[in-house]
């Protein structure tokens, strides 16, 4: 049992999750049928099998297998479907099938179908070779069919990608490109130096245009007999505004 699965129906006050195994089967044919959007199925370490999963499911998971072939027919609620450690998988998805996220790590040629682009959103992947995805675009008349192969070149190998529609439209390619960029980007160290950079700059002119504001002038010198009494009418004047007695 997975530890995503053991959880879920471990939590207090939750009833158990619906949960189907598949463990160590070779040459095998098994049909899921679910009746909850709980289902969590599991796949773990199998060989050539066919897996035809009906009905809504909460999630799917397949792991250190090789040789599977799996098809859907309703939705994987939760919205992700796993592919971890395995090679040769074929994932076909009918009308009615939908996974808005695949997660692939460490495995190779594994082929996703579909009839719609309506029905992926995004593919994130790592350290993979042989990704395809085909649409049978089951919306033209012509019965058209395209095959997208999902670059893992191996430069790129060790960073994680994320493959996604171009565009919302019906003739959007799929492009793939990192989720975390490798290029060149400021570090945050960078990122502090220039805020830092920017204040200064903003400081400095704020301190220029107040400067500017200010007429600083050399004071006038005082006229002989004028300034004792300029002072003096001054003073009387404060000394009536206080009601202070002469």
């Amino acid at each position: 049992m997975s530890w995503v699965a053991s959880g879920m129906s471990m939590l207090p006050g939750l009833s158990p999750r619906p949960q189907h195994h598949l463990v160590n089967k070779k040459d095998f044919t098994e049909k899921v049928e679910s009746t909850s959007n709980a289902t969590f199925v599991s796949v773990r370490e199998c060989e050539k099998g066919n897996i035809e999963v009906t009905g809504k499911v909460g999630k799917i998971s397949l792991e250190r297998s090789n040789g599977l072939k799996l098809s859907l027919d309703n939705p994987v609620v939760g919205g992700v479907l796993e592919v971890i450690k395995c090679q040769d998988v074929y994932i076909r998805l009918h009308q009615e099938g939908e996974v808005p996220t695949f997660q692939v790590d460490d495995s190779s040629n594994v082929t996703i179908e579909i009839c719609t682009r309506s029905q992926i959103e995004c593919l994130y992947y790592i350290r993979c070779q042989g990704l395809k995805l085909i649409l049978n675009d089951a919306e033209l008349s012509d019965d058209s069919s395209f095959q997208y192969e999902i670059p893992t070149e191996e430069a790129r190998a060790n960073l994680q990608q994320i493959a996604h529609w171009s565009a919302a439209s019906a003739d959007a390619s799929f492009v793939a490109e990192g989720v975390v960029r490798d290029g060149v980007y400021p570090t945050t160290a960078e990122m502090k130096l220039a805020s830092d950079a920017k204040k200064q700059q903003m400081i400095n002119g704020m301190a220029s245009m107040l400067l500017g504001g200010i007429d600083i002038r050399k004071p006038e010198p005082l006229q002989d007999g004028k300034s004792n009494q300029g002072s003096t009418e001054d003073e009387n004047e404060k000394d009536k505004q206080l009601n202070l007695p002469d």
